[in-house]
C-alpha cells in the first residue's frame, strides 16, 4: 500500500541519489498520469572537509543548462553530500506549477498543493521515497 503525503512527511525515508544514478531520467514523468514535466532548478552539495565547502546551483532547468553548454558538464556533482534539491513540478493540461523542496533523510515540502498525491507517486517511483524497514512502501 502507497503512504499518503501526510504519512511521507510523518516517517519520511527520502534520498537524492537518483539524480545522481539515473539523471535526467530521475524527472521522467511518463507513466505518471497527472504530472505533465518535471524540472530540477536547485541543488545544493555539501562537502565535510576542513573547509566546509557548500554549493548550490539554481537555474530554470538545471540539467538542460549543463545539456546546452558547448562542453557539457556532469550538473550533480560525483562526490560531496547531496543536501537538498528544488523541483518544479507541472500538473495537467494547462500546466500548473508547484515547487517541490526535498531534503533528505526528512523533509519534504510541497506548500498547499492539491496534487502532493502525484507527487508521492513520483518519489515512489524513481526512487526519491525509500521503503521503511518497519513500515514497506509498495
Amino acid at each position: 500500500m502507497n503512504p499518503t503525503l501526510e504519512e511521507l512527511q510523518e516517517r519520511p525515508r527520502l534520498t537524492l541519489q537518483p539524480l545522481r544514478t539515473d539523471g535526467p531520467d530521475a524527472l521522467d514523468s511518463e507513466g505518471l498520469e497527472g504530472i505533465s514535466h518535471i524540472t530540477l532548478v536547485e541543488i545544493e552539495v555539501a562537502w565535510e572537509n576542513e573547509f566546509q565547502v557548500v554549493i548550490v546551483r539554481k537555474a530554470a532547468d538545471i540539467f538542460g543548462c549543463a545539456a546546452a553548454e558547448d562542453a557539457p558538464y556532469d550538473p550533480i556533482p560525483r562526490s560531496g553530500r547531496l543536501v537538498q534539491a528544488v523541483f518544479l513540478v507541472q500538473f495537467g493540461d494547462p500546466a500548473e506549477s508547484q515547487l517541490v523542496h526535498l531534503r533528505p533523510p526528512s523533509t519534504l515540502k510541497t506548500g498547499t498543493n492539491p496534487h502532493a498525491g502525484l507527487v508521492v507517486r513520483w518519489l515512489l517511483a524513481r526512487g526519491f521515497a525509500l521503503a521503511q524497514s518497519s513500515h514497506a512502501i509498495d
